[in-house]
């Protein structure tokens, strides 16, 4: 088989749809194309991106939320801070559905450390966490000014 030939080959190869499904998030996309990525991957049916940092995955198992992002439920509730191993950690910004926000330091995806709790009515603690509880009740409790 002569270089013309394998060049021919190659690009034939690459005319064929390869990937049948992305899934980034919430949204499924139907490939209709050959997709360029490597080759280890093109192996796969679905293929799996992290809507944040558009890394991809084989595995709907490996892929986790990590780095800084906003990730917002379906009941409306939204956070905004860091992710590690797919749990809230270190800083971050948490607005509950209720109206309800907490901002302040998370661990293993719970309150941990500093953090102010301002609650829709207006009441406020300013203190620290522990496991997802406030320390102490004698740390500025009360309404804002």
């Amino acid at each position: 088989m002569n270089e013309i030939d394998k060049e021919e080959e190659e690009e034939e190869k690459e005319k064929i749809k390869n990937i049948e499904k992305i899934i980034i998030g919430y949204y499924s996309i139907e490939a209709w194309y050959f997709s360029p990525y490597p080759s280890h991957f093109t192996t796969q049916k679905i293929l799996y991106i992290c809507e944040h940092c558009l890394k991809y995955f084989k595995y709907k198992n490996t892929l986790i939320r990590h780095g800084r992002g906003l990730f917002i439920w379906e009941d409306g509730e939204f956070y905004l801070g860091y992710w590690k191993n797919d749990k809230r950690e270190g800083k971050g910004t948490n607005n509950y559905s209720n109206g309800d926000i907490y901002e302040g330091e998370y661990k293993n995806g719970k309150k941990e450390g500093k953090g102010t709790y301002k609650w829709k009515n207006g009441d406020i603690y300013i203190g620290d966490w522990k496991n997802d509880n406030r320390r102490s009740e004698e740390r500025r409790v009360g309404k804002e000014c």
